[in-house]
């Protein structure tokens, strides 16, 4: 079995990706880049001590994975 990478023609070099990461950003984008993060770990540690939570949050996202998933289209079969 052989498996075939596909190599992008867009090569971005590690200089170019560094400087792109370490831009210059205002005080207020720092502040609220690490309350989003602050607030992610907060809600994953309750998520993590609490089993309740666990299970609320898991039927949440599973009855919205069924209200995404696409119906089954139905295939009449003829039998001779």
């Amino acid at each position: 079995m052989y498996i075939r990478l596909i190599t992008s023609p867009l090569v971005i070099s590690s200089p170019d990706m560094i400087k792109s990461l370490s831009k210059s950003r205002s005080k207020s984008n720092l502040i609220s880049i690490h309350m989003k993060f602050i607030l992610l770990v907060i809600i994953g540690a309750l998520l993590w001590n609490s089993n309740e939570a666990r299970q609320f949050t898991s039927d949440s996202l599973q009855q919205a994975s069924d209200f995404i998933q696409p119906e089954q289209q139905r295939q009449i079969k003829f039998t001779y």
